[in-house]
């Protein structure tokens, strides 16, 4: 089974820390549009407008390096509840 950006994303780079901060930008209200996030393999796109995030691998370019969700399964994802 091959594992999405998502997946790789959890395992290398979202550590406890990483995952607390992303939680904090999710849940906290925000004046800004969007917000970014770089981390060593990873960069994470919060969109407060669309209520998704865009996970960008930046060791592969193109449609491959890119993964989007939704808040609601981006938080599961961060809390471990998603399956």
């Amino acid at each position: 089974m091959e594992r999405t950006l998502l997946d790789q994303f959890l395992d290398e780079d979202a550590g406890h820390g990483v995952r607390l901060k992303l939680l904090d930008a999710l849940l906290a209200p925000k004046p800004l549009a969007r917000a970014v996030f770089e981390f060593n393999r990873f960069n994470v796109r919060v969109n407060y407008e669309t209520k998704t995030v865009s996970i960008e691998d930046i060791l592969e370019v193109g449609a491959e390096g890119e993964y989007q969700i939704s808040f609601e399964r981006f938080e599961e994802a961060l809390r471990g509840l998603s399956g």
